[in-house]
């Protein structure tokens, strides 16, 4: 190594301890955990695991903080979970394994959690300036691209979320790297072997990026060997060309394998994975419109625009220059394949699983600045467009992007609400997103997931509606059930990625089943129906069809049940919010059919009317519950 890289590398490793330290000291770092950071911190963790093995829920955020430290045994079960275990595409198998790491440590706070994922988004920023200055040979604008891959909107929120997408960006760069330090020296088994890996890793970590991204990328090197490949002398190029090709296929050979036993033991749920998640769209102009929208959730704001723009054009470009023409190929391929794959499944997937697409973005735009340096003759006007782009530079380093969390300061403020402190109050959360919900409630609240006993009394249900949506509920089956305008009085807004949930608290009493078809029962009627799992099987298809024609709102529970250290989800329980008339003789006909078939039991309770009670509206006026909602 030179004198002048050895000091380059060191500015930019100290420019990236900076933002490292200024992003780590941001409030972001150390707010609450997410749903998918639960998901893969309860799930593929040993936090989620006793001591001997068996699945342990973590009930309450703060019960984290209260774990003891892991045992070996615990540790190597956790790791087990992580790399053995993947039912879905929350596990990001490597990131998994680096969180049993880092969780393991005291004291357990959010931040000390994104430990790994910040680690990522740093060795991404590190691996970018390797790429363009030693692969590439960019050294103007290799600088600059480890600042613009660590302060991409992206890559500022996952790199403070406990999730394996920095990691998948950072595997990205590092697979770039090792493919070009392999084509200057093709005989090296070592640079060949860490080529190998961190392409396994990479699919690994997210199991989509097996197509999305190794396959075009493999097959461009495969067809346009990279330029260092080629040398002066034509019989040693194609001796090298020979090496590099031989080179590939003993990678592909080993990755194969690697991705053949992954998919041997985990098809059924890559298979149900695919299926089940992604955005289905059925027209081009649906598929149109979902591609925006990926575009503008991976580049937002004029900082995205440029990113995108330059990225672009600098890819297009890339194929005019033979020395840089296999990197623009790879680029150009990737998406090719990516559309080809989305379109041929009739699926987008989610925004940020595209993530692999900037990598990408951060090539042309660094090509674009590096082709103008040199274009330019002239050393002051040089100096100057140099520190145009460090002004640039650093303006983006500067700016921050919201995260997408919501407002937990309304969940702490519920302790504090005016309701009987010696009475339990049930919770009904938002469909989707119960689990999430529920790690933040009062510790004596409880949920579905309780399995609430039938001597338990409640006085007081808590129920979440989504303001913006008209004070809906967000339901699994039936109708949208909307409150009433009398009702909608409730507590500060809690925020979550464009919606606005709000609380409303209402005060019942219990009741039985045959109270449901009295006419004199005048309330609307909340009922928690929790089927025997013996006889309702894992995916509880009867519910479906039992409810099919009978329109009554109503949430679906789930929950994950252990099977050695190994665990699957199971219909659990559902909720009915029984507002009208029409809905209370329905709900009777359901329960009466269902208990029948399917066994269970039964929790219902009657709004009190407004002459006795009153609802409580948590720190907002109080709201009188007519005698009957005026939605009938």
């Amino acid at each position: 190594m030179t004198i002048r890289a050895f000091v380059t590398s060191l500015i930019v490793a100290g420019t990236l301890a900076g933002l490292v330290t200024l992003r780590w000291s941001h409030p972001d770092a150390n707010r609450p955990l997410e749903y998918d950071e639960w998901v893969s911190l309860e799930y593929y963790t040993w936090a989620g695991l006793q001591p001997d093995g068996q699945m342990r829920p973590i009930r309450r955020a703060e019960d984290l903080a209260e774990l003891d430290d892991p045992t070996p045994l615990q540790l190597a079960a956790g790791l087990y979970r992580a790399t053995g275990v993947w039912l879905e595409p929350n596990n990001h198998v490597l990131h998994s394994a680096l969180l049993n790491l880092v969780s393991a440590r005291t004291p357990r706070t959010p931040q000390n959690v994104r430990i790994a994922a910040m680690a990522g988004a740093t060795l991404f920023a590190f691996a970018c300036f390797a790429l363009f200055y030693w692969g590439l040979q960019w050294r103007y604008a290799a600088p600059f691209a480890a600042v613009w891959a660590f302060s991409l909107p992206y890559v500022v929120r996952f790199s403070l979320e406990a999730r394996g997408y920095s990691l998948m960006l950072a595997l990205q760069a590092s697979f770039l790297t090792a493919a070009w330090g392999l084509a200057r020296r093709p005989a090296s088994l070592v640079r060949s072997t860490v080529m190998a890996a961190t392409a396994a890793a990479t699919f690994m970590n997210v199991v989509s990026l097996a197509v999305d991204w190794l396959l075009p990328a493999y097959l461009v090197l495969w067809l346009i060997p990279p330029a260092p490949v080629n040398v002066d002398d034509p019989e040693e190029s194609r001796q090298r060309r020979r090496q590099w090709r031989t080179s590939l296929l003993a990678q592909l050979l080993a990755i194969g394998s690697v991705g053949l036993v992954f998919l041997m033991d985990r098809l059924p749920y890559v298979v149900s994975s695919a299926q089940q998640y992604g955005n289905p769209v059925s027209s081009v102009e649906a598929f149109t419109r979902g591609l925006l929208e990926i575009g503008r959730d991976l580049f937002p704001g004029p900082v995205g625009i440029a990113v995108l723009v330059a990225g672009a054009a600098g890819l297009l470009l890339m194929l005019f220059r033979r020395a840089d023409r296999t990197m623009g190929l790879v680029g150009l391929a990737v998406i090719a394949v990516s559309l080809l794959h989305f379109w041929g499944t009739h699926k987008l997937p989610y925004a940020r699983t595209c993530g692999y697409i900037l990598p990408l973005g951060i090539v042309g735009m660094a090509f674009l600045v590096e082709r103008i340096c040199w274009a330019i003759n002239w050393t002051p006007l040089r100096i100057a467009t140099l520190t145009g782009v460090l002004a640039a530079t650093a303006g983006m380093a500067w700016q921050t992007t919201g995260t997408g969390h919501w407002d937990h300061d309304a969940l702490a403020e519920l302790a504090e609400q005016c309701l009987p402190a010696d009475e339990a109050v049930y919770a009904i959360l938002p469909a989707g997103n119960e689990y999430w919900f529920a790690k933040y409630l009062p510790a004596d609240w409880l949920t579905a997931g309780d399995h609430v006993p039938e001597d338990q009394p409640i006085r007081q249900i808590a129920l979440w509606v989504d303001e913006a949506d008209d004070w809906s509920v967000p339901t699994d089956f039936g109708t949208t059930a909307r409150l009433p305008e009398l009702w909608r009085s409730a507590t500060a807004p809690v925020s979550q990625i464009g919606r606005t949930y709000r609380i409303v608290t209402l005060p019942v009493q219990p009741i039985t089943a045959d109270d449901l078809p009295r006419e004199s029962l005048q309330t609307p009627v909340v009922a928690l129906w929790t089927p025997d799992p013996s006889r309702l099987g894992l995916s509880g298809e009867g519910i479906a069809g039992l409810l099919q024609d009978r329109p009554v709102p109503a949430l679906r529970r789930i929950h994950r049940v252990p099977a050695k250290l190994d665990f699957f989800g199971q219909f659990n329980a559902i909720e009915f919010l029984a507002l009208t008339s029409q809905d209370r003789q329905q709900l009777a006909d359901i329960l009466s059919e269902g208990l029948e078939t399917f066994g269970g039991q039964v929790r219902l309770w009657s709004v009190t009317p407004a002459d006795s009670e009153t609802i409580s509206a948590g720190g907002g006026s109080v709201a009188q519950l007519p005698s009957e909602p005026a939605i009938d």
